[in-house]
């Protein structure tokens, strides 16, 4: 399973994460100030030539300048988390949003894009997240979950809530598509190993649940406490090995289920077939479809690169 730390904005904090064990690391391109920063661009050079991975979010949407950003940082992912509904919870049209990925595609094709899909809080406006991950996963190479509230912590964007995402809601998100997806919103040591369990994602993404907390009891945007750091590391190898183990045990169903359905038709006599017989025939070929579908999602969460 991949481990995803955002809000690294130097090669200094980036070392750090790789000492702990950190798979890919994110950094924000806000929309002040200079847009070419060279500490963010050191991060891409330390992870050049390693099966590690950096990822910007460029808090504009500009096309020219977000592909002059590209251009200048050369991330191994431009990662999207452009705000997809309203406060009332009516989505957006997705054509924009898909238009600009497209162009962005055409222009650094050796540029993954991850696009973050909101997960509305229980009490908040309904938002279908699966429908809404599949329309955007053609043009996409891999998914994020967060948490969606009505009035954005970064105005026009999803994230930085410190909010636990809907488990239920992110694990129909994995299912729904056939890419990998990233488990973020609110995730700590704390609370990584049972999200990861239970949802099954191919990554988990923290942070503000590992930066350093504040006088005010906050986290510090921009600050990571490296402690929580390995610490959220550490919980999400061992949710790693249950889910490996969890991927063998399924394997072994699959296989016997398919074992019993070889027999079952190489069995079927050349007429009069029994009622039952095709039941059981029916039955068996649902379980493969469930099983196999089981076992994908299962071998994204088991592996370390996407």
């Amino acid at each position: 399973m991949i481990v995803q730390i955002y809000e690294i904005q130097d090669a200094y904090q980036a070392e750090k994460c790789v000492e702990a064990g950190v798979d890919h690391i994110g950094s924000v391109l806000p929309v002040e100030g200079p847009r070419r920063l060279e500490s963010i661009r050191d991060v891409s050079r330390l992870l050049e030539g390693t099966e590690l991975k950096h990822s910007v979010i460029p808090l504009f949407s500009i096309l020219d300048e977000v592909c002059r950003a590209l251009d200048f940082y050369r991330p191994a992912f431009v990662h999207f988390c452009d705000e997809l509904a309203g406060e009332d919870g009516k989505m957006f049209d997705a054509g924009r949003f898909l238009e600009f990925q497209a162009a962005v595609r055409d222009k650094f094709p050796e540029i993954g894009i991850m696009r973050t899909i909101p997960v509305p809080e229980p009490d908040g406006p309904k938002l279908d997240s699966a429908e809404t991950a599949r329309k955007f996963q053609d043009l996409s190479d891999v998914i994020l979950v967060d948490t969606w509230i009505q009035k954005p912590s970064v105005a026009g964007f999803i994230g930085i809530t410190g909010k636990t995402a809907d488990r239920t809601i992110s694990r129909g998100v994995v299912e729904a598509v056939d890419i990998p997806v990233i488990q973020a919103g609110g995730l700590g040591a704390d609370n990584v190993y049972e999200t990861a369990v239970e949802v099954a994602p191919a990554g988990v993404d923290s942070c503000t649940g590992t930066n350093i907390t504040g006088e005010d009891g906050s986290p510090v945007r921009f600050q990571k406490d490296f402690q929580k750091v390995k610490a959220f590391v550490l919980e999400v190898r061992r949710a790693g090995v249950e889910l490996q183990d969890r991927l063998q045990k399924e394997k072994e169903r699959l296989s016997s289920v398919r074992s019993e359905l070889e027999e079952l038709e190489n069995a079927l006599p050349a007429h009069s077939v029994k009622p039952s017989h095709m039941l059981r025939i029916e039955e068996l070929e649902e379980e493969v479809v469930v099983l196999e579908s089981l076992v994908t999602v299962l071998g994204r969460a088991a592996a370390r690169s996407l």
